[in-house]
């Protein structure tokens, strides 16, 4: 409760004498409308202190007409903004720009405490601190009030909205370009620093049926999502946007459609995220729609894709020889109308199914023209995942020393690019590479922090997998007793992240 209300003494002090309505957690859910509920202070106070609204009204009029305009505005931000955000979101028509004024501004509301100003700088990455403005949650309430009051909400919000779609898509990471460590880091960084202002944005998208924003704003994030863990969360995005594409609004008018374009990528990386959470059926079902759509458009690099996920799906449900027989289909298409990115990621997909089939002579060869193409383009992301591929080859091919050495170096392109997926890869085929050379500490510690990343990520262990997980936990099991095994898994899943990577890699303990 306390840090629902940014800690403000007065506000607690309100919450506090209702605690005699309403148990603590029942109070909780109600700070959604704190304003309305912290009223009745005590009696022999400032007439201003009475209730939570009559303290920051108090000082909202205190504040000049252009000021009191700024005020409203922000209240558009969540999670705070920059002054780029501010200058670009805040200007009304009639106002024009504002970059003349709004650094006077700016620091008139922090000097009146309505605003926070705080450094947004959190990479070593960046050298010169940039301000980043933040309300406390019970001021923005009471300043998106007035913002609605005020008339000027609707136009505010579309503008948020353009902004962040716009910073969206120009920050989105792309694994397909040659790899710039420091832009990825930058890129990733800025997302997740930006990401309530997205969902406030995606939030507004959906409310107001504005799809095409809405799937824009979605098709820039679903990697983000993936990789960061918001998995969940951006899965229930897009399925919201898929059930309102066409639909008819409240009023019975039909908003227009997404392109047809749009609209396949869009049901396509809906079938990513529901496969990555197990959801396999659900993953077919848009796979096929999608794939069907961009044989109706002739999209033939579409069809690839669509075929290739599809393979990816078999594969997770251990049906191998479907899986080859669709990633063959993609290849063929790839190979004919796709890019080299997308040539090597079908090699690769390709060599795992057949790996599973036993033929490890062929899935090498295929493996070994997926990196040469990757390490030819600079593609980090292929790379570390072929990578990975090979050193679950080689250690099914007995070569131990070789597939430790190919894990670590995926593991490592891996951390640098925090592609958790690879990570969690790497670790789980160190486990297995661990107890084949019978260093069974190793393989229970490693396991032990797979699970824990499995755990953070959401991501459920495959029913295809699961054979191969249970039979190596059983064999270190077996060899170390169930004690010592228990103790040595919990370290691992205990450790943090950095330094469960940063051990794995030291493969001389």
């Amino acid at each position: 409760i306390c840090r629902r209300l940014d800690g403000l003494p007065l506000a607690i002090e309100l919450a506090a004498a209702r605690i005699k309505l309403f148990p603590p957690q029942a109070l909780l859910a109600r700070l959604d409308r704190r304003l309305q509920l912290l009223t009745a202070g005590a009696r022999d106070v400032p007439e201003r202190h009475h209730t939570l609204r009559d303290t920051v009204a108090w000082s909202y009029d205190l504040l000049d007409p252009t000021e009191q305009a700024l005020f409203r505005r922000l209240a558009v931000f969540a999670g705070g903004c920059s002054l780029e955000a501010v200058e670009e979101v805040c200007a009304s028509e009639e106002d024009g720009p504002m970059e003349s004024g709004v650094l006077e501004t700016l620091a008139s509301l922090v000097d009146n405490s309505l605003l926070v100003s705080r450094s947004e700088s959190s990479t070593r990455q960046e050298e010169d601190d940039e301000p980043r403005f933040t309300m406390l949650e019970t001021i923005r309430e009471y300043a998106l009030e007035r913002l609605v009051s005020s008339g000027d909400a609707e136009g505010a919000q579309l503008k948020h909205a353009r902004y962040y779609v716009e910073l969206a898509e120009v920050a989105q990471p792309v694994a397909s370009r040659q790899w710039d460590e420091v832009e990825w880091w930058s890129k990733f960084t800025r997302i997740e620093r930006e990401h309530d202002n997205l969902r406030a944005a995606l939030g507004w998208a959906v409310q107001n049926r504005e799809v095409e924003t809405g799937a824009r704003l979605a098709l820039a994030l679903w990697w983000f999502w993936i990789e960061r863990g918001y998995l969940s969360d951006g899965r229930r995005w897009m399925e919201r946007l898929l059930a309102l594409d066409g639909a008819e609004d409240p009023t019975g008018e039909t908003r227009r459609k997404l392109p047809a374009r749009a609209k396949a990528r869009l049901i396509h990386v809906t079938g990513i995220l529901s496969m990555v959470q197990g959801d396999h059926e659900r993953a077919v079902t848009l796979h096929e729609g999608a794939m069907s759509m961009y044989r109706g458009m002739g999209h033939k690099r579409g069809e690839s894709a669509s075929l290739r996920e599809l393979g990816f799906v078999a594969y997770e449900q251990g049906d191998y020889e479907r899986a080859v027989r669709l990633h063959e289909r993609s290849l063929e298409l790839a190979r004919e109308f796709a890019t080299t990115f997308s040539i090597a990621w079908s090699l690769r997909a390709l060599a795992d199914a057949v790996h599973k089939q036993g033929d490890l002579g062929r899935a090498r060869t295929l493996l070994e023209e997926s990196l040469a193409l990757s390490r030819d383009k600079e593609h980090a992301w292929n790379i570390s995942r072929t990578l990975a591929s090979l050193g679950s080859v080689e250690c099914q091919a007995g070569e131990y020393a070789l597939a430790s050495r190919l894990y670590e170096e995926s593991l490592n392109l891996g951390r640098r690019m925090r592609m958790s997926l690879t990570i969690l890869r790497c670790l789980e085929g160190l486990a297995r590479v661990a107890l084949a050379q019978r260093r069974m500490e190793r393989a229970a510690w490693l396991c032990g922090a797979a699970a824990a990343l499995r755990e953070d990520k959401g991501w459920p262990l495959p029913p295809a997998r699961r054979a191969e997980h249970d039979c190596t936990v059983t064999a270190i099991r077996g060899a170390i007793g169930e004690e010592a095994f228990e103790a040595t898994w919990a370290r691992g899943h205990e450790l943090p992240l950095e330094e469960a990577i940063t051990d794995a890699m030291n493969n001389d303990e």
